[in-house]
């Protein structure tokens, strides 16, 4: 009986291979690990949330002034002008706020700031107790799946639904894999936009993703019509927004306290900005007021955070474009308080 011995030369031809591909997937890691990841995203490569937050925190890591880092949902994105507040104090002002509505999303820009190893000066987060309830989109939906940390993936999913959990698994595998497949996607769309702009769009059969949005989705019109304010309205009850039960789950609230504590190691001065609040929100979603303020308020006396700016019932319906979001005139009146409270309260030129 004879064993079959592979030839000493294969085995060599193998052992080179494997350790030439091991040498590439360990330089991928490297590369994707790396804030220099966040260098892909000077510009939003896309439409998705998560592509604008990361360029508003590449944008922030690359400026040489003092920079304070506006992170939250879209009440935050059309709450706050940026190019404003900078002018009116000399601190630089970035707004990373980006549409998702909950806390998930709050938590990795968080994370996404962490990663890319930017110290901004300090942190405003705007918050408000509506974003205690759980996401209703995906990490792919949204543009975020890029940036989730194999390490901080099981922390963000708690709470989550769980074929969220089996798609967003499925995607750690495949980059796990082939950990170029996130800066091979970046890279594509840059090359796809490059190619539409100089050529035409009818030759694209999906434009849209390439075009980078605009940096903020201001919308100026002062108040909706009132067949429009009904729709919103009914539109919010069918998907369950107004139901307080769907609010302030265990999850939501460990969520909200690791997100203060996140920001705490992100940036040694930390504000929380309460956002105004329509009052027909206010009124339906009370019961949630209480836990939401309690945490706050216990994050602030341990030291965690440095001050909470209690806004949300600071507005009249008048300065409401719509039950979430702020018109030209409250996005102008919030802007210069916090500016101004910011400027008092930490920056000396």
């Amino acid at each position: 009986m004879s064993l079959f011995l592979p030839d000493r030369r294969w085995l060599l031809t193998l052992g080179s291979l494997t350790t030439v591909s091991m040498a590439v997937w360990a330089l991928g890691w490297v590369l994707v690990a790396s804030p220099w990841f966040y260098s892909l995203f000077e510009e939003p490569l896309g439409p998705e949330p998560g592509f604008r937050t990361a360029a508003a925190i590449s944008r922030a890591g690359s400026t040489n002034t003092s920079v304070c880092l506006l992170l939250g949902s879209s009440t935050t994105r059309e709450g706050f002008d940026d190019v404003m507040m900078s002018t009116s104090t000399g601190l630089e002002f970035v707004n990373g706020g980006a549409s998702g509505g909950t806390l998930l999303w709050v938590e990795l820009a968080l994370l996404m700031t962490q990663r890319a190893a930017v110290k901004p000066y300090c942190l405003v987060l705007g918050l408000n107790a509506r974003m205690l309830r759980p996401a209703q989109s995906d990490l792919h939906q949204r543009g975020y799946a890029p940036f989730v940390d194999i390490r901080d993936s099981v922390a963000v999913l708690d709470g989550a639904p769980e074929e969220w959990k089996g798609v967003h698994r499925g995607y750690l595998w495949k980059r796990t894999v082939w950990p170029f497949s996130a800066p091979a996607t970046i890279l594509g769309r840059r090359l796809e936009r490059a190619l539409l702009q100089r050529g035409r769009p009818e030759d694209f059969l999906w434009p849209r993703h390439l075009t980078a949005p605009p940096r903020f989705l201001y919308n100026e019109a002062n108040s909706l019509s009132v067949e429009q304010w009904k729709e919103t309205w009914w539109k919010m009850e069918r998907e369950g927004q107004l139901d307080p039960l769907a609010y302030g789950a265990q999850t939501e609230r460990l969520r909200l306290s690791r997100i203060l504590k996140l920001a705490a190691k992100i940036s040694p001065r930390v504000v929380v900005v309460v956002m105004p609040t329509h009052s027909r929100l206010r009124q339906q979603l009370a019961s949630m007021q209480q836990p939401f303020e309690e945490t706050l308020e216990h994050a602030r006396r341990a030291d965690i955070i440095d001050a909470v700016w209690g806004y949300g019932d600071a507005l009249n319906d008048t300065h409401f474009r719509d039950f979430g979001h702020l018109n030209s005139g409250g996005r102008h009146w919030l802007s210069r308080k916090v500016a101004s409270g910011v400027k008092e309260l930490w920056y000396r030129p």
